[in-house]
């Protein structure tokens, strides 16, 4: 109803400014609704404000602005009060008028409806937990605070994607493929021991259980291939580099069979994850893979090299000790960060800026990181590469 009010003051004063030629642009019409009925349902003290400019008395000046209003079925009766206040007397239709554009426009009722322009388009990225295990609690945060986000822009008329980052490249996923196939063998032989420094919840056992139900005795090795790899299979990892050489051996015993695994349980855990999110009320309506930035051809590098590329031609990258490194400290960065490792493998960081690139190219007007406490330390080394 104020707007309606405001719609109708603003032809009223458009009108006497053409007769006067005056200027009344930098007035600011405001309505207030009154909490005493007795001066009506709303008021405004536009004829004071706009009094200095028509050199007029706001008295005056509001009687000929209510001679100007342009009737309407809802206003019963208008007055001057006071030094020049105009109130409003609403007709009782104006109570339940309400109603029937809330009946009219349903889930609408409320939003911006932005007409004959383009709507600006937003990019809100969230929760992105890792697929190497279930959303956990932690996780409630920044799903909630993303998808209310998404909700009030959409409702303010932004054209909004949701997006989850998927990471399913790298270590990580490497050591949950090990972790799913030796609980997997061990549905067959209970002697086979459990690396420490693999994946230890129980939802690493229900997706060997269901891979056993699923695929019984396929996926096992020969019993030579199992013999020797259950030698290397121990308890007693001490050091990250042993788990990364354990997991090199089984990649090469496996061949197929690893990345089998490792498909099945990414998509079983997103499968999960998505199910989760939904009971929660939250839905992205973009998943985006990390591999899909490794992807090559004959005439086209991947999205990480050409990241890299990009860099080193803008001189941001160095070669030290046989590993590239973005001179993040140019941009206040606490240290330089390495992108590609000397033994050619890239980083999670490296993953991050043709990840962010991509986010660039797609032509989106704001783009929104919504981030747990823990990636505090990214924000620096992010801005900067994308700087």
């Amino acid at each position: 109803m104020k707007k309606k009010l405001i719609d109708l003051l603003t032809l009223a004063l458009s009108s006497l400014a053409q007769e006067s030629r005056k200027d009344p642009s930098n007035i600011k019409i405001e309505i207030k609704e009154n909490t005493d009925r007795k001066f009506g349902d709303y008021s405004t003290n536009l004829a004071m404000i706009a009094s200095k400019i028509f050199s007029e008395d706001p008295n005056k000046l509001a009687k000929e602005l209510i001679q100007r209003l342009p009737k309407n079925n809802v206003i019963k009766k208008i007055d001057v009060a006071g030094p020049g206040f105009i109130n409003f007397y609403l007709e009782q239709i104006s109570r339940t008028e309400i109603l029937k554009t809330i009946n009219s426009q349903k889930n609408l009722f409320g939003f911006n409806q932005i007409k004959g322009k383009i709507k600006k388009r937003v990019l809100i990225e969230y929760v992105s937990s890792n697929p190497t295990g279930p959303l956990h609690v932690g996780h409630g945060r920044g799903a909630v605070y993303g998808s209310v986000l998404s909700s009030i822009l959409k409702a303010c008329g932004y054209e909004v994607d949701e997006e989850y980052y998927i990471n399913d490249q790298g270590r990580q996923m490497d050591i949950l493929a090990l972790s799913v196939w030796v609980r997997y063998i061990q549905n067959f032989d209970k002697n086979i021991l459990f690396p420490n420094k693999c994946y230890r919840g129980e939802y690493v056992k229900l997706l060997a259980e269901r891979l056993k139900n699923k695929k019984e005795g396929v996926l096992l090795p020969s019993e030579t291939v199992k013999e020797e790899l259950s030698k290397m299979l121990t308890n007693e990892i001490k050091e990250e580099k042993e788990l990364d050489f354990l997991i090199k051996i089984v990649k090469e015993k496996l061949q197929d069979t690893f990345e089998e695994i490792k498909v099945y349980s990414l998509k079983s855990i997103l499968k999960t994850i998505k199910k989760d999110l939904k009971a929660f009320g939250v839905e992205h309506n973009l998943w985006f893979k990390e591999s899909s930035m490794f992807n090559s051809s004959e005439d086209e590098i991947s999205q990480i090299e050409e990241a890299i590329l990009t860099l080193e031609k803008k001189k941001f990258i160095y070669e030290k000790e046989g590993a590239l490194w973005f001179r993040s400290t140019d941009f206040k960065d606490e240290k330089d960060r390495v992108v590609k490792r000397e033994n050619g493998e890239t980083t999670y960081f490296a993953s991050d800026i043709a990840y962010h690139s991509d986010k660039f190219k797609r032509g989106y007007n704001k783009i929104i990181n919504i981030w747990g406490a823990d990636h505090h330390g990214y924000l620096p080394r992010v801005k900067a590469a994308l700087s």
